[in-house]
Order: structure tokens, then sequence, then C-alpha cells
């Protein structure tokens, strides 16, 4: 359908734009001896990171700190709400009625729709002019390389296609990025070879660093990660 190795470097990109903002973020509120929410900041960085992965877009939630985002804030709302269903007999009749916690769920899934029926309007007009961003280059974004090869796909289908990606990846990454900083934290010589494995590479690499260093490059950093999941 499209080059797994383009979106891989889109994806690539995503994350490292979202992680540089996080950084600056937590160093601004370092220095101002401001007390962090590092769950809430990881959570803000994951969201960023794969609404842009799917939308194309940055919703930028890490600049909003400690303020939320609407669509972020409902969005984590109806995750924590939805899985309430399978347990309760009567969701169906309180959602008819507009009951309990339905009512709630009600409120934010409005605003999800009103936000995404928005956003894909706006994408499916910059689809048709050309897939690219705001620079100019062409984006590999999951609703353009979808919406290119169907344009058969209904708006509704496109919402939910975008909205299963980010709960597949949003919280998945901010636990497994959460418990290997509280592990670091507890195992000082891991940490130390984990910033070590980093510097050695800076050392050798001063242009930056790309998808292929990251996959083949971190060995130790890889298998750090792999034992806080």
């Amino acid at each position: 359908m499209f080059s797994l190795r383009n979106l891989k470097d889109y994806m690539f990109k995503c994350c490292a734009q979202t992680t540089r903002v996080a950084v600056q973020v937590l160093e601004d509120l370092r220095a101002q001896n401001i007390a962090i929410d590092i769950n809430d900041i990881l959570g803000r960085m994951t969201f960023d990171c794969f609404t842009s992965i799917a939308f194309g877009t940055a919703f930028d939630s890490m600049s909003l700190y400690p303020q939320k985002h609407p669509f972020g804030a409902s969005f984590d709302v109806l995750v924590s709400l939805l899985p309430k269903r399978p347990s309760e007999r009567f969701w169906k009749i309180k959602r008819a009625l507009n009951l309990d916690y339905e009512a709630e769920i009600a409120v934010h899934a409005k605003i999800i729709q009103e936000f995404t029926h928005e956003l894909i309007t706006e994408k499916k007009k910059k689809t048709v002019a050309g897939i690219t961003d705001e620079t100019g280059e062409k984006t590999f974004d999951l609703f353009s390389l979808y919406y290119e090869h169907n344009k058969e796909l209904s708006d509704e289908q496109m919402k939910y296609l975008a909205l299963n990606f980010i709960i597949a990846g949003r919280d998945t990454t901010r636990t497994l990025i959460t418990w290997f900083l509280y592990d670091l934290c507890q195992f000082s010589e891991v940490k130390q070879k984990v910033i070590h494995e980093i510097d050695a590479y800076n050392e050798k690499n001063t242009s930056g660093i790309d998808y292929m260093a990251i996959t083949r490059g971190f060995k130790y950093l890889e298998a750090a990660l792999c034992e806080s999941l």
C-alpha cells in the first residue's frame, strides 16, 4: 500500500520532535524548581507523537502543561470509562437515558467527534491538493496514506483507524517509558551504562541520529528497555 520505510522514517521524525519538546519542557520546569508530574508529561509526549503520526498534525499538548488539551482530556476520560461497559449489564439503557457514567461518555465522545470531524475535513482538503505538510514536503501520516490508497473510506472509518492507532500506541509507550525511568533510578549501574552508550554514539556521530542508528546502534539501551517491559 505504501513504503514501510517512508512510514518508519516519518514515525521516527515525529518521535524525535516530540521528545525534544518534552526534554525542553522538563528542563524549564527543573530550572523553575517546579514539581513535575512525569506521568502527565510522558502522556502528553506520547499523545502528541501518535496524533502526529495518525493525523499529520501536531496537537502540541506539551506546551499547554499543566493545562489540558481538550481532545487529549476527553480521550483520557473515554479510555478510563469505556471499559466499564462489559461488566455493566444495563449500560445500553443508561446510554439511551443518558444516565450515570454514560452521560459523561456522551459529553466527551461529542468533543472527540467534533474535533476529529474538523481535522479530517481539513486533511481531506489538503490531501486533494497534494500530500504535503506545512513545509511543502511529502508527508506520510496514516490518514494521508490511507486516504491516498482508498478515497472511498468514510470519515467515520478514517476516524476509528486513527483513534485505534493512538489507543494502541500512546498508553503502552507511556507505561514503558515510565517504568524504564523508574528502573534506571533503582539500578544506577544500568543507568550509567545506558548514558555511556548514548555518549559514545554522540562522540562518533556529530551529525545526529536516525532510525537505522536507533535500531542497530543501541543494543544495551534496547536490552534495558526490554527488561522494563
